[in-house]
């Protein structure tokens, strides 16, 4: 992990990778998916949460997993351009100990 970072640090710094809200969000994972440890999970995190892009879906992600066993019905693609916001939903359902 730490030369993974180190790795996106110094892209960063070069200029090769933005973290910008403007930047296209394909080119933008393209660039941090050819860094050494950077992986999907990654990259679209960063688009979420650095980019704030509405439309990011994190289908291996073992919160997202756990959250759908309670609610097996749900269909991501339903709420494309916003799964962002599903997914930080869903996200909160995990720690609402009483599910309301």
């Amino acid at each position: 992990r730490a030369r993974a970072l180190a790795g996106l640090a110094a892209a960063i710094a070069a200029g090769e990778v933005s973290l910008d809200r403007g930047p296209d969000r394909a080119e933008v994972r393209r660039r941090l998916l050819a860094l050494p440890g950077i992986g999907p999970w990654t990259a679209d995190y960063i688009a979420l949460r650095a980019l704030g892009h509405p439309d990011v879906w994190l289908p291996t992600d073992v919160g997202v997993r756990n959250a759908r066993v309670e609610h097996p019905d749900a269909d991501p693609e339903r709420w494309s351009p916003w799964r962002s916001y599903a997914l930080l939903h869903l996200w909160t359902s995990l720690s609402d100990p009483l599910g309301e």
